[in-house]
């Protein structure tokens, strides 16, 4: 069978006092109508990124409120990742062609996968294009099929969706995290748009005294008497840490002992990763003030988006950055790509910056740090933007509505 992902147990009661009354309602009203539903939740890896973490804080919640959920992950390899990964990057606008044996790995993966799953399933969701094409080797029954896509699609190679249309057309509904990010000749007609969110009482997102997260930033080798730029981020192209380093070359000039952190997640279906990581460890190896971390702890990750100065994410494409929502409830001050769902979150001037360039970046950069007092108007503001759009009851409600809608068809 599939490898199921263990799961904490949580409680939806926890979130009284952070979210409406009047959320937590509903979620309880919209939940009693499924509880006899079996859903399962399919996607590549329990570890890394975005997708595995909105599951790990979401699945326990559902499983709170007697809805029976699992989720699972498929059986693969490098071999898959490799080909999937250059489907993402397609997927981004990215040119990609796919050739005989390309499909040969990922059809093969896919069926083998099928022949795993096991159960009575009523509604399956399948999570970006690695598990895209299982349902496309079972038999129909009752089960209705999902295809979550946490990817901007919207400029997506042509190849690739002429690829994976037949797999697409196996499926009752899809679900974008922008209205946006829908392509114009998308196959599934019935589309749901629910955007991302985060856990506040999550061990990377739970307040943290200042002097314990600057303790562990200096237990790292940083001087915390002197700025700190980070951003934390998959090493990947679309999230431009090269672009990043660039940018803090141009602020150092202007900024005295400036210091950038780069912290990543190498999740096992981005093979890319670490050759990104490479490139980026090689430029920097010169520089005694740029830190390069891979797979820290959650409480690690609280204490550089808590206690750095600022935080960027200087996304080409994006399709949420979770990160930005993450620093953002920390009352710190994000500068942020102008793309995807980082405009979303980000209001620029508001609640953060939107950068078009290195070079805004690093000019960004600069004015905030020249005037400290620009951070805490922007603070105060962001936190109270995440709080009302963008975390997990409010995606746990928006996706009980689909449950339900799904039920009633």
């Amino acid at each position: 069978m599939l490898e199921q992902v263990p799961i904490k147990p949580r409680s939806i009661r926890d979130y009284h006092g952070i979210v409406e009354d009047d959320l937590i309602d509903e979620i309880y009203s919209l939940s009693k109508k499924i509880t006899d539903l079996r859903i399962l939740h399919i996607n590549a890896t329990k570890f890394g990124g975005g997708v595995a973490e909105i599951l790990n804080n979401y699945i326990p919640l559902l499983q709170d409120l007697w809805v029976g959920t699992v989720w699972q992950t498929i059986i693969a390899d490098d071999r898959l990742f490799e080909v999937t990964k250059s489907f993402h990057n397609g997927l981004q606008g990215k040119e990609c062609k796919i050739g005989h044996d390309e499909q040969r790995t990922y059809e093969r993966f896919n069926a083998y996968n099928a022949q795993l799953l096991e159960g009575d399933w009523d509604i399956v969701v399948i999570h970006d294009p690695q598990p895209l094409a299982i349902p496309y080797y079972l038999e129909k029954n009752h089960t209705k099929w999902l295809w979550r896509c946490h990817i901007d699609a919207s400029e997506a190679d042509a190849n690739v969706w002429a690829y994976l249309d037949p797999y697409l057309k196996e499926f009752d509904g899809a679900i974008f995290s922008l209205e946006s990010f829908i392509p114009d000749n998308f196959p599934i007609k019935k589309r749901y748009v629910v955007h991302p969110a985060i856990d506040p009482l999550s061990e990377k997102n739970k307040e943290i005294d200042q002097k314990l997260a600057s303790s562990i930033i200096k237990s790292h080798g940083l001087d915390i008497t002197k700025p700190i730029m980070t951003q934390i981020s998959r090493f990947d192209p679309w999230k431009d840490p090269l672009g990043v380093i660039e940018a803090y070359k141009l602020a150092k000039k202007k900024i005295d002992g400036l210091q950038l952190v780069l912290v990543g997640s190498m999740a096992n279906d981005d093979p890319e990763g670490w050759k990104i990581y490479q490139k980026v460890v090689d430029i920097s190896k010169k520089d005694k003030n740029i830190f390069i971390f891979t797979n820290l702890g959650d409480l690690d990750i609280n204490a550089f988006q808590s206690a750095s100065s600022l935080v960027i994410q200087k996304s080409i494409k994006e399709g949420f950055g979770l990160t930005v929502a993450e620093a953002m409830w920390k009352e710190n001050l994000v500068i942020g790509g102008d793309t995807g769902g980082i405009r979303l979150q980000i209001i620029d001037g508001e609640t953060g910056y939107l950068v078009n360039s290195v070079e805004e970046c690093a000019g960004k950069v600069v004015y905030s740090l020249n005037d400290p007092s620009v951070k805490g108007g922007i603070g105060k503001r962001a936190k109270e933007h995440i709080r009302k759009e963008f975390l997990i009851p409010r995606l746990l409600r928006d996706e009980l509505r689909i449950y339900n809608e799904l039920l009633e068809k």
